[in-house]
């Protein structure tokens, strides 16, 4: 690595860089080719505190490229992203952010892609005895486009019916009123930014297809659909469909106050008056201080600030502030909150 530092601070050899970098770059434009670059897996090169002083740079560097052919693509983890802070705009690079997670159309698109391909002629027999002929034949048109394989595009008068009739009529809430599979199946995975992870979405039909199967002949909430909603909704279900996400999410380096914070909820080591979906900031900051104080004992807690300790959650998309007025407040991500016991 010491080479390397030697050979960029070097003006005369990095100019050599530049134009070697340029004649290449005028060899791809002449054949009409691109090579594309990428740095992937930047966490485990650069440790999560340098990445002020190394990444954004790169990232710097990356926005201001001067090489037409040449294309580099950089794999940030959102959370470390979201908490740079010595990036004078960071939205001017919104146009150039390409986002892994899913909208609501886009996972349900990719789930029915998958039902589709692996169900074919009985999926949509399925569909013809639950929707009308005209809506089953526009679907089978779309998907029988060349280049299409199986997957519907991201209208929602598409969409919708397909998911409501798959998923069944939602049980009606305590107010008597009846939402859809649609809106609530999505309500239940999304997080707190409302874009989807893919891992808890299938976990939670992984788990509604368990519930089903062991209750569904005693509860009968599965009528004529594949899969229940009311299974797939049902406080065990949630609660267990982020476990593995979490602990994926919280082994990362940097991550630590993640599992503080989330378990300190989940196992119930803060005082109950915490365990709300919505905190205004005097409340959010006093839990953070009683996380803080059960686990003083270690280091990253110790060493966070209040606003850095925010800042992971946000990132992380376990919450999420808006104003009321001029006041702060945080919510919770509604797929977390069986499993934090709220």
């Amino acid at each position: 690595m010491s080479e390397v530092v030697k050979l960029v601070d070097d003006d005369e050899s990095f100019k050599l860089i530049e134009d070697e970098l340029s004649r290449f770059n005028d060899s791809l434009r002449t054949s009409d080719e691109r090579l594309i670059i990428t740095f992937d897996r930047l966490d485990n090169i650069v440790k999560p505190y340098l990445w002020n002083s190394i990444v954004s740079p790169l990232i710097k560097l990356c926005v201001k490229f001067s090489w037409s052919n040449i294309c580099p693509k950089l794999f940030l983890r959102r959370d470390l992203y979201g908490r740079l802070g010595n990036l004078t705009n960071k939205n001017s690079f919104l146009p150039r952010v390409i986002d892994l997670e899913w909208s609501k159309n886009e996972i349900y698109s990719y789930f029915l892609k998958v039902i589709f391909t692996v169900s074919g002629e009985k999926f949509y027999q399925y569909l013809s005895d639950h929707l009308p002929a005209s809506l089953v034949g526009e679907i089978r048109r779309k998907l029988n486009k060349r280049g299409v394989r199986n997957q519907l595009p991201l209208d929602t008068h598409l969409i919708m019916p397909v998911i409501n009739t798959f998923f069944g009529v939602p049980k009606a809430n305590r107010r008597g009123k009846v939402s859809s599979a649609y809106e609530d199946l999505y309500r239940n995975i999304q997080s707190a930014d409302k874009t989807v992870n893919l891992r808890p979405f299938l976990d939670l039909l992984n788990y509604a297809i368990k519930e089903q199967e062991a209750k569904d002949r005693e509860k009968g909430f599965r009528g004529e659909s594949v899969i229940g909603i009311a299974y797939c909704t049902s406080r065990e279900v949630r609660k267990m469909a982020v476990v593995k996400y979490l602990e994926d999410l919280w082994v990362e380096e940097g991550n630590e106050l993640v599992r503080y914070f989330c378990e300190g909820l989940a196992n119930n080591q803060v005082s109950p008056k915490y365990k709300k979906s919505k905190l205004d900031d005097k409340m959010f900051e006093g839990l953070l201080q009683e996380i803080k104080e059960i686990n003083s004992d270690s280091e990253s807690v110790v060493k966070a600030t209040m606003n850095e300790f925010k800042q992971i959650l946000i990132a992380n998309k376990i919450i999420t502030p808006y104003m009321v007025g001029s006041k702060t407040r945080y919510g919770f991500a509604y797929l977390y909150t069986n499993y934090l016991g709220m």
